[in-house]
């Protein structure tokens, strides 16, 4: 088996405008941003790429650092790995979870 993986950080997904007022039009703007991880295992035995399982985390949200993201991104999908869910799953954590907190190396 070969491990391969992927991150990114998109760019923004853009920004939302709103008027709150027709003669004082204010205009607030907020980036979001789309983070994704990708791991894929390959089958290091085939001369083809040989897919044997693989899996993602997408996370949307204000906060731009993707180091502090990462651990986050890694720990939700620790339980999955390998495994076959057969459906999208949602997991939440925390910057605090004991899973995030031992990526990180605390």
């Amino acid at each position: 088996m070969t491990p391969a993986a992927a991150y990114g950080d998109a760019t923004p997904l853009g920004p939302s405008h709103s008027i709150t007022h027709a003669a004082l039009p204010i205009t607030p703007v907020t980036a979001v941003y789309s983070r994704w991880l990708l791991l894929e295992a390959l089958d290091a035995r085939s001369s083809e790429k040989v897919t044997l399982w693989k899996i993602g985390a997408i996370e949307n949200g204000y906060y731009p650092d993707l180091k502090k993201l990462f651990p986050t991104m890694l720990a939700a999908c620790k339980p999955f790995i390998g495994q076959t869910t057969k459906e999208e799953v949602v997991v939440y954590l925390e910057e605090d979870d004991e899973e995030v907190s031992s990526i990180r190396g605390d």
